[in-house]
């Protein structure tokens, strides 16, 4: 046998040495070498496809004041012509120097290079040509090349490839029926293939054994520096059965892209240094301006802004004046000179504003550009070192000078929220010194999720009409902006020592708000009035005339001359962090209060009164400053079931049916589409999803197209085109998914319009009854037909989690009746509280280092989600037949889990491969490579040699599953509930995770597949939980008791 091994395995290197390229570099065709001129310049040119040029070698010292890439149509090179970005992008800044780089340049706009005569390095300036290529007439540019069908010779293999690049194959509409046992995409040399091929990696880079594919569109690459030029065919090849599925044939005299791997361009900027970790800042100087490139890990909306110091002697935000730039997730990338005359929101021209915004200055950043690269965001600019502006500071170029920075949010109306990040001491740099880059490249330094604190709520009864209003903290990211998912500047109102409470009144009632939020109104950092509007931004004296009269004032806002001014301006009082602010590590907001002090100036509250004369939505808001405050709701009494019902239906639909006493469908059709509305009593996060049944002759799921709707707690609803081809969560395209995770779908979801009415939420939609998308069912019109529909919660990442509701027998509509409106007035069925189950711990001592793992019910609203805080897939991890206990387990002691949740991965729903790790979320596979660099994996995955993951603890399923209704609402112990389950297995074996801890800490169980299914492990050196002190202590207190029992029963003895 070890002969054989021996034998196979240099058969095997002999293979692969047939297959290393011998070949010189392929950089697409050839056009010409550039002539030289002036400046040095020299370098090769070749058409990587019809709008790129590859010009290798490319030199240029970069002295010339205003060269540019320049092409034309004229018979020579000459003025007439348009610049070609440069190799970044960039067609603002002049050319740099270069010095033998290989680099790729693309024609402006949607041109060819059939469109021009020639490529030139060109000064305008002095309209001079430093050297020049000339495009040769009826040139023929490389592009794709079309490999017409797979041969079909087994397990249903057909699918057209296509050559993209000289490495690149994509494979459109691929079917293979995943049955082969050892089955990968192969290539060789040769006039048919054979078993001396060689493996490519599969679309995820993997060179495991293929799985199915039904009609997908995959890109393959060839591995190392293997070429089609090096090859006569691909096919798909089983190495174990030596089987042939199918093939296609490489031709000779390719003329294809070349494969230009994406590498991260060289600086423009002669300077570079990193603020912190997240953030550096690069520049070169001119003659009398300076270039700035910003560049950092910052989310869409999150700002870098830089600039010189508000003081010569240390580094301070307040005069500071600085540029702040931000992606805001559209094209227009943004860079925007601002001045920081105060530390608050700009209001007036005063705290952090725009220049444009402060009386006397002006915007003096020009050229800007921009970039997204490997997540990083860069935003150059230019600035004049002197411009003249009075509120801009002069940077000098002759001494070191302190600068100041942060990085903070957007907020939605485009100025800057209160930075999250700043230097923690002074910052000094030379902006004239020789050039140095002294930054490290980015490494990824993402924050784990938290969880946001609970949405508190005030009764104002009769008992309770007095609320005392000051400002606090905003809480990071647990509170204000996760609460009402709205930016935040960093502090917010408190009410009655509460973090913005939704405060309950009722109509008629009278309300005292003593408000302590400042009066001195020469600081603005400290001066926030206290009024009640329906403006859920606040800051009105921020807004134009315009805006005023969108949004109306209650109390604590009076006119003079048509002038307003606040009425409700006490003291200033601030809950304060008492050191570093505590809110990541502060699981509730009472932990957090906890970590705050009060601290008040001298002076008097101020005291407003309000007596709400109609129900409806208002806000409490700070008069000078947004995003403070949050809502009042008024309602005529507290019962929870309303006297006035309200109507399910609204007149722009002509149809109504409820589905059940919570949620109605609503529709109008049109000549070629449908209007849909589902309105419900559901919550902020809750999903009403409604379609077309996966059958015709049934109410089905799987096979449904729907779509899902929900408020997250924004204006911005969202009304989402959802493929329900598994029943499992979405992971790859498989399960409940978004049409756009789905290969060959798209999201056909339009005209989307919600509002909230007395608790009611209502989400409007159009569709086309015939889309065209292969994904999508068409909605008949002439007859009756089987719908779908289903209530559930949304997970913390924007995808449905199980539903909690759906029909209990088949649901049939005719969307082309006659207009019949068939919905009832909702009634509130709030359901009442219940309590959750205690948190079950299981303790891995001497004696117990074994676990069984399974999967089970979730137990409802008393189980997982109340356990852990997050929203539950319907199923999670039971241990020892309890539902996600907490492990407590022993470093450095062998453990053993038997793991039973599924090992047919061809079934989604019951695939749930067990392993350990330190992400609370779980679902590794679901995980983008960025995202997996953010977590450990200590147990159950492995990877293969092309750094693919796979699962290693995948045994046959087990499920407590219900042995009728679920019956979690009425159990009011994990036990009792138990009891109503039984345990359902597939045949098969388990699988064996062995695991042995290294360290102390909070480790997670979690499914492979799926997110929000596991929970705790935590890890400690021994289960020892008294010190000496707690023993003593317990030893006095024992001998009291005995005391007490003596001189309680001394007669008796």
């Amino acid at each position: 046998m070890a002969s054989h091994s021996l034998l196979f395995l240099v058969c095997c290197f002999a293979t692969v040495s047939e297959f290393i390229s011998t070949a010189s570099p392929y950089h697409g065709k050839p056009i010409a070498d550039l002539t030289t001129f002036d400046h040095g310049v020299s370098g090769t040119v070749y058409a990587v496809d019809s709008r790129r040029l590859r010009i290798v070698g490319f030199n240029y010292d970069g002295a010339a004041p205003d060269a540019f890439f320049w092409v034309g149509s004229t018979n020579s090179p000459s003025s007439t012509g348009v610049i070609v970005p440069d190799e970044r992008g960039s067609v603002s800044t002049p050319l740099r120097g270069y010095s033998n780089r290989d680099i790729t340049i693309t024609l402006p706009g949607e041109s060819t290079i059939s469109d021009y005569k020639w490529l030139s390095v060109w000064c305008r300036r002095f309209t001079v040509d430093f050297g020049h290529v000339y495009f040769p007439g009826g040139f023929i540019a490389p592009s794709e090349h079309d490999l017409g069908e797979f041969s079909r010779l087994a397990h249903g293999l057909r699918g057209h490839p296509y050559i993209v690049d000289a490495k690149t194959f994509r494979i459109e509409n691929l079917h293979y029926d995943g049955n082969g046992p050892d089955a990968y995409f192969w290539v060789g040399t040769g006039s048919r293939p054979h078993r001396n091929g060689i493996k490519v990696p599969d679309e995820n880079g993997s060179t495991r054994p293929l799985r199915g594919y039904n009609g997908q569109t995959v890109s393959i690459q060839l591995a190392g520096d293997l070429t089609v030029f090096d090859i006569d065919w691909l096919s798909m090849w089983c190495v174990l059965a030596v089987q042939n599925f199918g093939h296609v044939f490489i031709p000779d005299n390719l003329n294809i892209p070349p494969h230009i791997e994406d590498t991260e361009p060289e600086e423009m900027y002669e300077n570079c240094e990193a603020m912190n970790d997240k953030f550096h800042v690069s520049w070169t100087v001119g003659s009398d301006y300076i270039d700035l490139e910003l560049s950092g890990q910052v989310d869409t909306g999150e700002y870098m802004a830089f600039g010189i110091s508000g003081s010569d002697s240390r580094t301070a935000m307040i005069g500071a004046d600085v540029t702040v730039t931000w992606n805001d997730g559209t094209e227009s990338t943004k860079a925007v000179d601002y001045d920081l005359n105060a530390y608050s929101q700009c209001s007036q021209g005063s705290g952090a504003c725009p220049d444009t915004e402060v009386s006397g200055a002006r915007d003096d950043v020009s050229n800007i550009q921009s970039m997204i690269e490997n997540g990083i965001v860069r935003i150059g600019f230019r600035r004049l070192l002197n411009t003249g502006d009075s509120k801009d500071k002069i940077i000098r170029t002759d001494r070191e000078v302190y600068v100041a920075w942060a990085l903070g949010y957007i907020n939605s109306n485009g100025v800057v929220a209160k930075h999250h990040t700043v230097p923690t001491s002074g910052v000094k740099l030379h902006f004239g010194r020789q050039a140095s880059n002294n930054c490290p490249a980015f490494t990824r330094t993402t924050l784990p999720p938290v969880r946001a604190w609970d949405q508190i709520r005030i009764r104002g009864d009769e008992g309770n009409t007095e609320f005392t209003a000051r400002i606090g903290q905003a809480g990071g990211r647990r509170g204000y902006s996760a609460i009402t998912g709205q930016v935040s500047w960093g502090i917010a109102w408190y009410i009655n020592e509460k973090l913005i409470p939704i405060l309950e009144l009722l109509v008629g009632h009278n309300y005292t708000f003593i408000v302590e939020g400042g009066d001195d109104d020469s600081n603005t950092a400290q001066y926030h009035p206290f009024y009640i509007t329906d403006d859920p931004i606040g800051g009105y004296i921020q807004k134009s005339t315009a805006e005023r009269q969108d949004v109306e004032v209650f109390a604590g806002v009076e006119f003079d001359n048509g002038q307003p001014y606040p009425t409700a301006a006490g003291r200033y009082c601030e809950y304060e962090s008492k050191g570093v602010d505590r809110s990541e590590e502060s699981e509730t907001f009472d932990d957090y209060f906890k970590t705050l002090r009060l601290n008040c100036k001298e002076g008097d509250p101020a005291v407003l009164r309000w007596t709400p004369t109609k129900t409806g939505t208002y806000y409490y808001q700070c008069y000078t400053h947004q995003y403070l405050g949050w809502k009042i709701e008024v309602v005529d009494n507290f019962p929870a079931v309303s006297e006035g019902p309200t109507t399910g239906f609204t007149e722009m639909y002509e149809n109504c049916e409820a589905m059940n006493d919570k949620y109605h469908v609503s529709w109008t059709v049109g000549s070629d589409y449908i209007d849909l509305e589902l309105s419900g009593q559901v919550d902020t996060g809750e999903y009403m999803a409604f379609g077309i049944s996966g059958s015709d002759s049934r109410t089905a799921m799987i096979g449904a197209d729907v779509t899902v709707t929900w408020n997250d707690g924004t204006e911005n609803m969202k009304a989402v085109d959802y493929d329900l081809n598994a029943y499992s969560q979405c992971r790859q395209g498989f399960g409940a998914c978004p049409d756009t995770e789905v290969s060959g779908a798209r999201d056909d979801v339009s005209n989307i319009q919600s509002m909230i009415e007395n608790g009611i939420v209502r989400i409007g939609f159009r569709r086309l009854l015939n889309t065209g998308d292969s994904k999508d069912k068409i909605i008949r019109t002439d007859r009756e037909v089987y719908v779908a529909w289903a209530l559930g919660y949304i997970n913390s990442n924007g995808v449905v989690a199980k539903h909690h509701t759906v029909p209990t027998s088949g649901v049939k509509l005719h969307f082309g009746r006659q207009a019949l409106n068939n919905c009832p007035a909702f009634t509130s069925t709030t359901l009442p509280p219940v309590r959750a189950w205690d948190q079950i711990r299981i303790r891995g001592d001497e004696g117990n280092t074994g676990f069984t793992a399974r999967i089970g019910s979730a137990g409802g609203r008393r189980g997982y989600s109340a356990i852990t805080g997050q929203k539950s897939a319907g199923i999670a991890w039971y241990i020892n037949g309890k539902l996600i206990p907490i492990l407590e387990l022993l470093v450095g002691h062998n453990y053993t889990f038997i793991v039973e949740g599924g090992d047919d991965d061809r079934n989604t729903a019951q695939y749930h491969p067990f392993y350990i790790t330190d992400d609370p979320i779980g679902g590794y596979i679901q995980k983008s490579t960025a995202e997996r660099q953010d977590v450990q994996v200590f147990a159950g995955v492995e990877f293969d040699d092309g750094g693919q993951p796979y699962p290693t603890a995948a045994g046959r399923y087990c499920e407590y599953e219900s042995k009728g209704v679920d019956r979690s609402e009425e159990s009011e112990t994990f036990d009792d509930y138990f009891k109503t389950l039984r345990l359902n297995c597939t045949e098969g074996d388990p699988a064996v995770l062995r695991w042995t801890p290294t360290k102390t800490g909070t480790y997670y169980y979690q499914s492979y597949t799926h997110p929000y299914l596991g929970w705790k492990i935590e890890v400690v050196d021994n289960f020892v939980s008294a010190s000496h002190g707690l023993k003593a202590g317990l030893t006095v207190t024992c001998i009291l008791l005995l005391c007490t029992l003596f001189y309680t029963h001394k007669d008796n003895l």
